[in-house]
């Protein structure tokens, strides 16, 4: 039996975010991505690391839409305020 056969492919989508709203899910795609951007950044990985930081910016936009747009399932929901604090 083949070893793709023995093992199925895992799912791609993190329990973690299993039930979780657009917008909860944008916030903890955000928090991955600055995280790795900050290892991406010591390692000297310079455009990596901006990449990484404006795939956060888009997740921190589609944050902002959908606690902000009305009948969006995590409409004001958003404990937090958006902010996008440039740390370089």
């Amino acid at each position: 039996m083949p070893q793709a056969a023995k093992n199925p492919r895992p799912s791609l989508v993190p329990p973690v975010t299993e039930g979780m709203g657009p917008a909860e899910t944008a916030r903890y795609t955000a928090e991955l991505l600055d995280s790795l951007r900050k290892i991406a950044a010591r390692q000297g990985q310079a455009v990596l690391a901006h990449l990484l930081e404006l795939a956060r910016f888009e997740a921190h936009s589609l944050i902002a839409l959908k606690t902000t747009t009305p009948g969006s399932r995590d409409a004001g929901h958003s404990a937090q305020p958006v902010r996008v604090p440039a740390e370089r």
